[in-house]
């Protein structure tokens, strides 16, 4: 991977866990590469009413086989609706020995905003340490602020080293930083 190669030292890839192959397994069990996957509910259905793909058992069995493989894991669990059983799933995901699981709040972004405008006033709070970089190569502070105005840049027109020191990153933190001071951060 070549944010680990460059020498940051740890690099979490965030992923749905469904299409995972050999390749992708090689990568993840790179020192100082861990996952962080989404996961909804220990009912079938309700996972699929939330994600619109039936990939409740992929990703369940994708959880369990980097268990198996020795790689660190984190899940969240978003709480969406009432109905929605996610003490349930919590329990299901620790019950298979993940550790660093929780219950997260919705955040009002993307197709959860329910065709509303979104700021960054919606965002957690967490945005000025981190890096995502999308699948398109477009480098933003967090995969929640993806839209144009948060994009620092592009990992196929410039080096991660340039897009992490670079001015743009630093004044989109800068301005996120702004925003979230004075503001106890969301989890």
């Amino acid at each position: 991977m070549h944010a680990i190669a460059v020498g940051i030292p740890s690099v979490e890839v965030y992923t749905n866990l469904v299409a995972v192959n050999a390749e992708l397994w090689e990568v993840f069990q790179l020192s100082g590469v861990s996952l962080a996957t989404s996961w909804y509910s220990s009912d079938p259905g309700q996972h699929q009413r939330i994600v619109h793909r039936d990939t409740h058992a992929k990703t369940l069995a994708n959880i369990s086989r980097a268990l198996e493989l020795g790689i660190p894991i984190r899940v969240g669990l978003t709480d969406i609706y009432p109905e929605q059983n996610v003490e349930e799933a919590l329990e299901q995901i620790r019950a298979l020995g993940i550790k660093d699981a929780g219950i997260e709040p919705v955040t009002p972004v993307g197709r959860a905003a329910h065709g509303r405008e979104t700021s960054r006033g919606d965002l957690c709070g967490r945005c000025t340490r981190r890096l995502v970089i999308l699948p398109d190569g477009d480098v933003h502070p967090c995969v929640m602020a993806s839209w144009p105005e948060m994009r620092a840049g592009n990992i196929r027109e410039s080096s991660l080293r340039e897009l992490l020191t670079g001015e743009p990153l630093a004044a989109i933190r800068r301005t996120l930083q702004a925003e979230f001071d004075g503001r106890p951060a969301r989890s």
